[in-house]
């Protein structure tokens, strides 16, 4: 897989569970030195988070990847060669999405191997190899049986592309009208932190008997783990509308 987590974006996700580790010691125990004994808690919250970001910059790949096939599509029924309607999407993808971006470092490879004389349909499946995305996956078998068995490649990229454009304005659509719940979700995750808080400020010797006697550590450390998996089970829900 080509997807990354650079060392600035794992420093962040870092700092930032360090810091809630921090709140949550001192709003469910009352001590900041509980922060030695809940630091394991946040490898688990890490790795999500971590697996998060992957997941994030695979659907830009899938929006990029979209547009690509969507010019090469163009192209073709110019009159354009499949290795030059991939030449020509680089050059659109270049001003849409930038020098840098996966779209455009991908196709570099892909034009590098053309140079060489690689097979089309081995770089298309090298490439849906290393991207890991579904559609390119789908793109790739469809082009090889294509290719194969001497189809109208024009036709083929075209319908193909259609299906593929039409399934992620879908799941665009999806991802905006679910745009209120994901506020929903975020809102109600900081609820129960906010009212501890609350009754800290305005009750300072309310929530003693629960930091102050074992049974009270033990309830409260219930209440971290369903909270916790709480979080991470609304995450998950909202993941999984976002991949439909």
């Amino acid at each position: 897989m080509i997807y990354k987590v650079s060392k600035k974006e794992k420093a962040v996700v870092i700092m930032v569970i360090f810091m809630a580790i921090i709140i949550i010691s001192i709003l469910f125990y009352g001590t900041i030195y509980a922060v030695v004994i809940l630091l394991p808690l946040g490898v688990p919250i890490y790795r999500e988070q971590k697996r998060r970001i992957i997941n994030k910059k695979k659907k830009e790949l899938k929006v990029q990847f979209k547009d690509m096939l969507m010019v090469m599509s163009d192209s073709l029924k110019t009159g354009y060669s499949v290795s030059n309607a991939l030449k020509e999407s680089y050059k659109d993808m270049v001003s849409m999405y930038g020098r840098y971006s996966y779209i455009c470092e991908e196709l570099r490879i892909m034009i590098s191997k053309i140079k060489l004389n690689v097979r089309e349909e081995d770089i298309f499946k090298d490439f849906a190899k290393r991207t890991g995305l579904r559609e390119a996956i789908l793109f790739s078998r469809i082009f090889s049986v294509a290719k194969k068995t001497g189809g109208n490649m024009t036709e083929v990229i075209g319908s193909v592309t259609d299906s593929i454009v039409l399934k992620e304005n879908v799941r665009e659509e999806i991802e905006v009208s679910t745009t209120e719940k994901k506020t929903e979700q975020k809102i109600m995750t900081l609820i129960p932190m906010a009212l501890i808080l609350y009754v800290k400020m305005m009750s300072p010797d309310f929530l003693n008997i629960m930091y102050e006697t074992n049974a009270g550590r033990i309830v409260m450390t219930i209440c971290l783990v369903l909270y916790v998996l709480a979080f991470l089970w609304a995450q998950k829900i909202v993941e999984f509308n976002e991949e439909y």
